[in-house]
């Protein structure tokens, strides 16, 4: 299970929030036709109900705290505000970590050059890097986005 899907399932289920988990097989299922049509970036994990489709899974958890009223995406506007900073830095960032040190081993079938994986490992490692900036965040908050567990 990707890591995008990991974190909408257990979001789900800390907040009890019932879902009907499918199994996609990325970069198999997700090239079909069908997947694409409601999908067209062919990633996971996807969410639909009712002919509502909404993909990426900052948007899904975002989606679902706002619908059902999660703990995890609490309505203070300057918590949420950490919450997308957070989640907008992801992305390019602690993203990172996934790429160069499991995909490499877990999924050989993602082709990354050598050289980038080499490149993110130090990047992730360096003074300024990913993970330096995850310690800054932690020294002033129990959590990343403050005193709580969020998405």
């Amino acid at each position: 299970v990707s890591q995008p899907a990991r974190a909408v399932a257990w979001a789900c289920a800390y907040e009890g929030c019932q879902v009907e988990e499918v199994q996609i097989m990325p970069g198999k299922d997700t090239q079909t036709k069908d997947y694409r049509s409601k999908n067209p970036i062919g990633a996971v994990p996807r969410l639909e109900e009712d002919g509502f489709v909404l993909n990426e899974s900052h948007a899904i958890m975002c989606y679902l705290g706002d619908k059902f009223g999660w703990k995890l995406y609490p309505a203070d506007p300057h918590v949420r505000a950490r919450i997308h900073q957070y989640m907008n830095w992801h992305h390019q960032n602690t993203r990172r970590i996934t790429l160069a040190l499991f995909a490499p081993v877990m999924r050989p079938d993602i082709a990354i050059p050598k050289d980038l994986v080499a490149m993110w490992k130090k990047e992730i490692t360096s003074p300024k890097g990913t993970l330096s900036s995850i310690e800054q965040w932690l020294s002033g908050s129990k959590w990343l986005c403050g005193d709580q567990p969020t998405v």
